[in-house]
């Protein structure tokens, strides 16, 4: 019983850490990518865009991702209005997740430590594309 209690405030230092660090310094980036971000601001303005992922409200221009892809950023945007951290935030939320998916693939088969293993390598893999990328 004291391993599955430690193995949770394991698991909540790691996402808590993941999130402090793909949330440090978000706004560093600015708008991230323009192009992207131009996409999110159209399908903020009209329901066509949001659908089918175009980067112009009247949607003559789509983007080269799946509409999905950019469905929680559109989503904050109108919740928050358009700022880069209504962009951004919900990426590095989906981050956070990812770490939590990929340590939990791995705990059933593996135990405890692998999947701590692979959440820390993980979260450490895509924070020093964040770092890297936003230029730290």
């Amino acid at each position: 019983m004291v391993t599955e209690t430690k193995s949770r405030w394991a698991l909540a230092a790691l996402l808590a850490g993941t999130g402090v660090l793909y949330l440090w310094g978000l706004g560093a980036s600015g708008w991230a990518n323009s192009f992207y971000s131009a996409a999110v601001q159209a399908g903020s303005q009209s329901w066509k865009a949001f659908f089918f992922g175009a980067s112009d409200a009247a949607g003559a221009i789509t983007v080269d991702k799946t509409p999905a892809s950019l469905w929680p950023m559109v989503l904050s945007v109108r919740l928050f209005g358009l700022s880069s951290r209504a962009i951004l935030v919900p990426q590095a939320l989906m981050g956070v997740g990812s770490v939590a998916s990929s340590r939990g693939r791995l705990v059933p088969r593996g135990g405890g430590r692998p999947g701590a293993f692979r959440g820390v390598a993980v979260a450490g893999r895509d924070g020093w594309g964040v770092a890297a990328w936003a230029g730290c």
